[in-house]
């Protein structure tokens, strides 16, 4: 469903809470609507009002998700997808680094699955080796100081990877840059393409772009997920704008997609101006190196966690 559409309904939804102010049921789906359009603080209002007037299990689990507090035992069948967001993640000499390192790098197309090319699924480009490589050796460290505090926030869906043990995960590493058109279609990250996609237990974006932000959509949406059934909804999601210098981590089972970047004025959209991210998923055991492709030989393997 369209940002436009959802606009609408939740127009649609407050006519009607105007006339019956106390139907639990439209307020539940006000809120829903207000997740969708990432209007969160309006959504956590909505749950709460709903909640007074009727017990809603789901209700009350994407309430606490939207609101970063002390998640309840997760409900079955489909729920919101749980996060945890570290604003101001840099120091303003980190994010400087990040960018020269950025802007200098040379990129590829990126792929899905089993190195596929697929444009109908993804457009995007991920930085070649020497670039992540210069990046990982202090961001990594980084991440892993500040992965106790999210896995805890997360809870019951960590995944079994536990806060004390942070430092003894694995860590694969991206950097992906989506300038105008570029997209990922609904998926989860660990399929079981490869076992290293299979092993992926956290995902972890982190936001960068140019203020003021030159471009519009690239919003990652999290679809409400039934993790039991392997199955997700098209019914509700939660919207989370790309934000600088915002960490965001969540369950890699999760479904989620990203939005289609356009630029924000005119028709073009300076490389230095896209959607960038340093992003990459968490393991429940280090990664072992796999060996570097020879020359000559393609087609060999290249370590996982590059």
């Amino acid at each position: 469903m369209s940002k436009r559409l959802v606009a609408q309904a939740e127009k649609t939804l407050q006519r009607r809470i105007a006339e019956h102010p106390r139907d639990a049921g439209t307020w539940r789906r006000l809120a829903d609507t207000q997740r969708m359009l990432g209007r969160f603080a309006d959504a956590r209002e909505s749950y709460r009002r709903s909640l007074a007037l009727a017990q809603d299990a789901a209700a009350d689990w994407a309430y606490s998700v939207l609101a970063s507090a002390a998640l309840p035992a997760p409900p079955t069948g489909e729920r919101a997808v749980p996060f945890a967001q570290l604003a101001d993640f840099l120091s303003l000499s980190e994010q400087q680094q990040l960018w020269a390192t950025t802007l200098a790098g040379n990129y590829r197309p990126a792929k899905v699955g089993r190195d596929t090319l697929d444009s109908s699924r993804r457009e995007a480009a991920t930085a070649k080796p020497p670039t992540r490589r210069a990046i990982r050796r202090w961001f990594v460290p980084k991440l892993r100081a500040a992965l106790p505090a999210a896995l805890a926030r997360l809870a019951a869906d960590s995944r079994g990877l536990r806060p004390e043990d942070a430092q003894g995960y694995g860590v694969e590493l991206n950097v992906t840059a989506h300038h105008a058109g570029g997209y990922y279609i609904c998926h989860t990250d660990n399929g079981d393409s490869t076992p290293v996609q299979a092993g992926r237990r956290i995902s972890y974006v982190y936001y960068f772009h140019r203020e003021p932000r030159r471009f519009t959509g690239g919003d990652l949406l999290l679809y409400d997920t039934d993790y039991e059934a392997q199955d997700w909804a098209m019914r509700a999601y939660s919207r989370l704008l790309p934000t600088d210098n915002m960490l965001v981590l969540f369950p890699s089972d999760s479904y989620h997609e990203i939005t289609k970047v356009a630029p924000a004025d005119g028709e073009t959209l300076p490389f230095g101006d896209g959607r960038f991210t340093v992003n990459g998923w968490i393991h429940a055991t280090k990664l072992a190196p796999r060996p570097a492709a020879h020359a000559g030989s393609p087609g060999a393997p290249r370590p996982p966690n590059e």
